[in-house]
């Protein structure tokens, strides 16, 4: 009979992480993907010019731009929840030629949402727990299926299920 461990493990890598140095190979294209994203940062990126036949010789920086002497942009795509996510590269000068561990990159990737989502979030929760209770209560005169209470509670709730299945969130995996 096979053990099983739970563990909680992150399906969307809720916070942020760093690569460093992390080696990625190139095929010519002016977008390559890095091995971990949502990309949020590029801290150095470091492009291999020695051919297959030669020493590894990592010394043409490339700086993100835009920018006159910068090289390449984070491609960006909304999540669907209205958050930009960086899913790859595009260089628009200085294309890396393709070869295996062509570049040397360095960045941060992960899910980090704005402090503005993040307060918006927790004061429509605390709020809509205060109108619950004062509801409840019956001393407050609250009714939340008719009248002006209700509609802002539904429009609060509404946003905070849509944030709630959108977002990420801890996902309960086992082993086996």
């Amino acid at each position: 009979m096979n053990q099983v461990e739970a563990v909680w493990m992150d399906s969307r890598l809720w916070g942020s992480y760093t690569a460093t140095q992390q080696l990625n190979d190139a095929d010519g294209s002016q977008h390559p993907t890095l091995k971990f994203m949502p990309i949020l940062t590029v801290t150095s990126l470091v492009e291999n010019l020695a051919s297959l036949d030669q020493a590894t010789n990592y010394s043409a920086e490339r700086t993100e731009g835009p920018g006159s002497s910068s090289s390449f942009i984070i491609l960006t795509k909304d999540n669907g929840s209205g958050i930009q996510v960086g899913y790859a590269l595009f260089f628009y000068n200085n294309i890396p030629t393709a070869g295996r561990n062509k570049l040397r990159v360095s960045y941060t990737y992960g899910h980090n949402l704005p402090t503005s989502l993040l307060t918006q979030y927790a004061t429509y929760r605390t709020a809509m727990r205060v109108i619950e209770i004062r509801a409840a209560s019956g001393s407050f005169n609250i009714n939340l299926d008719t009248g002006p209470w209700a509609e802002k509670y539904k429009q609060m709730k509404d946003w905070t299920e849509k944030a709630d299945r959108d977002w990420p969130r801890p996902l309960q995996m086992a082993i086996l």
